[in-house]
């Protein structure tokens, strides 16, 4: 419904161009059908990286968004969408390049507006989707104008189908779906999005269950029983697509939904998704919206509430100064609006994430390649849900730099970005109550320990830290307990993995025995 799409664009973008003296236009929707068929989310996703790179780049001014119909019949109709500026614009010789993933028109507006480049690699990608094109037209000092297209169906007179959902969240008082306490099982491996898929799902009345890899999840399968699985694609020990595989050949789970939760949005992405056996593919970082209507196409929901799951809270509740790096307003959307919730996120990014650029460089100096790729993949999904879009760029163009080898400058660019987000999540209170110890406990923190260790996974170091707490929360652990302790630490400090598991069995098989 282009009319919703245009006021939950202006709800996401007034307030931001209001604070920095722009003027933001969007188009009547009165000149478009009511309704569209065709893929909503990725629409909204081009339009709000456009409109977002224009408000980085224009001071002073307006920035004006148009649509209109190029042609059409009485089943489908081509759109042309424009994301017009005022601002510096970019030199001729620079455009050719700025689809291209991983270039920046010019280093010095990398330094003072973050990098952009992917994300323009991104939209093109999503408009070749929709069976469009993009273009630019821009000159230095005189504004830029993006120009795409996308093929839309026209709904049938007698459809009664639901729309799809809008791209960007649900209208206030909306009905959303509920339903009867459900079991599902979540596959994913980063804490942070494990927390904020948890509460979407439990806010829509599903039980959540939680595995950490595909191996994990295939485990799980043969032991319980769920009614879908939400798998995320890359993850240590077995991925995503490798586990719907060994679902899809197994009768006893042929049939059971699998819907892809994941950060790959390229259509060679829900290619090898449809192929492996998944029944959707929906895009992190997850959105209310998109999440309860691809698991209701395959799980009916039991009921609807009136009241909206994503209702805003007062702004009081989240009265914070500007974060450096950190688009607070997005950042707290993606966390249902629930100021609490963000900051126990922050607060685990900030332990799990602070000495990754120094992980990564280590692990590259040990040729540990992969494990430096799956670090910078986990702060590139952890970042975006947090609201960092410029950290989420550059760990994106970072992982994909490091699958080619050396990273080049792009890592320390990395490290300066991470550490400005790291050191302004530091200003936020603390959240009201403490992070919750792991759901296991102690032994849950050995496994997941000795997982991260076989796997030479770097968020050991993270789970490592949990762990210790865990055993200085004891008073009575005894002296030799402590002495391990400190040595398993400094072999997972010194990358020496398999030592670092020798000594953790050891420790576990103590504590085992004292436990009995």
């Amino acid at each position: 419904e282009p009319a919703k799409l245009f006021r939950s664009l202006a709800g996401l973008f007034a307030p931001q161009a209001r604070s920095q003296g722009l003027s933001l236009n969007l188009p009547d929707a009165d000149a478009l059908p009511p309704r569209l068929v065709g893929d909503a989310l990725r629409l909204g996703q081009i339009l709000i990286n456009l409109i977002g790179n224009a408000m980085k780049f224009t001071e002073h001014g307006h920035i004006d968004v148009g649509v209109g119909v190029l042609d059409h019949d009485h089943e489908r109709l081509r759109l042309a969408f424009t994301v017009s500026d005022t601002g510096i614009g970019i030199a001729p010789e620079q455009q050719e390049y700025l689809f291209s993933p991983f270039t920046q028109a010019d280093s010095s507006i990398t330094r003072r507006f973050g990098g952009t480049g992917l994300g323009l690699s991104i939209c093109r990608q999503l408009v070749e989707m929709m069976d469009g094109e993009i273009t630019v037209n821009s000159m230095p000092g005189q504004g830029t104008t993006f120009r795409f297209t996308g093929v839309f169906d026209l709904p049938a007179d007698d459809d009664r189908s639901p729309a799809a959902p809008p791209a960007i969240g649900a209208a206030a008082g909306s009905p959303q779906p509920r339903w009867s306490g459900e079991r599902v099982l979540l596959v994913e491996d980063i804490p942070i999005n494990q927390t904020i898929a948890i509460a979407l799902l439990n806010k829509a009345g599903l039980e959540v269950h939680v595995a950490g890899n595909g191996q994990e999840a295939i485990d799980r399968l043969h032991e319980e029983s769920f009614r879908l699985v939400l798998m995320d694609i890359q993850m240590p020990v077995m991925d995503g697509l490798t586990a719907c595989r060994i679902i899809r050949a197994d009768a006893r789970l042929h049939d059971l939904p699998v819907i892809a939760m994941t950060a790959h949005a390229t259509a060679e992405d829900r290619r090898q998704s449809q192929e492996a056996g998944m029944n959707a593919h929906i895009t992190k970082p997850i959105m209310a919206s998109v999440l309860y209507e691809a698991i209701a196409q395959w799980l009916p929901p039991s009921a609807s509430q009136q009241e909206s799951l994503l209702a805003v809270r007062p702004d009081a509740e989240a009265d914070w100064p500007p974060l450096d790096g950190v688009d607070l307003r997005r950042g707290l959307a993606l966390h249902m609006h629930q100021p609490d919730m963000f900051l126990k996120s922050a607060q685990t990014f900030r332990q799990d994430f602070a000495g990754a650029a120094i992980s990564i460089r280590q692990c590259l100096a040990d040729g540990r390649q992969t494990e430096a790729v799956r670090l910078a993949h986990s702060i590139k999904l952890v970042a975006a849900a947090l609201g960092a879009g410029e950290l989420a760029d550059q760990a994106r163009a970072l992982e994909n730099r490091l699958h080619d080898g050396d990273p080049g400058p792009l890592l320390d660019e990395f490290a300066d970005t991470l550490g400005r987000v790291v050191e302004a999540l530091a200003a936020l209170p603390p959240p009201s109550e403490p992070l919750a110890e792991h759901s296991g406990g102690i032994d849950s923190l050995f496994a997941l320990l000795e997982s991260d260790l076989i796997a030479a996974n770097a968020s050991s170091e993270a789970h490592f830290v949990r762990l210790k707490q865990a055993f200085a929360a004891d008073a009575t652990i005894p002296p030799e307990y402590e002495k391990i302790m400190i040595e398993t630490g400094a072999l997972i400090a010194d990358v020496e993995y398999e030592s670092a598991l020798e000594k953790l069995r050891i420790l576990h098989l103590l504590w085992t025995n004292r436990q009995a």
